[in-house]
């Protein structure tokens, strides 16, 4: 069973028969991994101290299509032919996106534009590309793990607000063939690292086997 970021705090709210929960950072749709769960008013009150922490990422890239959404959900358009790019090009175009850059903050995301959330605009049909909103983030290494075309595997480590989904897409663009998000784990957030999680059924295996 999937689970969202918000799935997981109901749960975590009715299990522990506690309604002060968060979460420090959602996970889009696609995505699995890491999700720091906040539980109780003091840990509630440090979400941006959590928030801010930076990120690890592994990444399935699929190159020769662009995405609406820069991921599997979105609509999908041929934009090159993937066999054309070999692994080499794709790591020296790598070090173009290491250190600190701007980002153009997708047209499907939460950020809001005039009062209303950039996806809700999207669906709508009134974004305009020219006016999406940028941010500077730092990426600290960006590598490849594993190389199949029209797929490939890389790792990201980037601080906080970092958009994989548009880091994907500038990939794809510089590359010129395209590329998107066709896979996306959250491995790392500051010290905490998702080997030493608990799923939700373990969580809830290890809650009711306390009882």
């Amino acid at each position: 069973m999937g689970y969202s970021s918000h799935d997981m705090v109901d749960l975590v709210r009715r299990i522990l028969h506690e309604r002060t929960v968060g979460h420090a950072g959602t996970l889009d749709p696609l995505a699995t991994g890491l999700l720091l769960l906040l539980v109780g008013r003091v840990e509630t009150k440090r979400q941006a101290e959590f928030m801010g922490l930076d990120k690890v990422y592994v990444t399935e890239l699929t190159f020769g299509y662009t995405s609406s959404t820069y991921d599997a959900e979105g609509q999908l358009q041929y934009s090159g032919d993937a066999n054309t790019i070999t692994q080499e090009q794709c790591a020296n175009i790598l070090t173009q996106f290491q250190g600190t850059i701007e980002q153009v903050v997708p047209a499907y995301s939460a950020v809001k534009q005039g009062g209303r959330k950039l996806y809700q605009l999207a669906r709508a049909g009134q974004i305009n590309q020219s006016t999406l909103p940028k941010r500077t983030v730092t990426i600290f290494d960006l590598t490849i793990v594993a190389w199949q075309p029209p797929r490939a595997i890389l790792q990201v480590r980037c601080t906080s607000g970092t958009y994989i989904r548009s880091l994907a897409h500038d990939i794809g663009q510089t590359l010129a063939v395209g590329a998107y998000v066709s896979a996306l784990r959250r491995t790392r957030i500051g010290d905490y690292d998702v080997r030493e999680a608990l799923t939700p059924e373990q969580f809830m295996q290890q809650h009711y086997s306390d009882k």
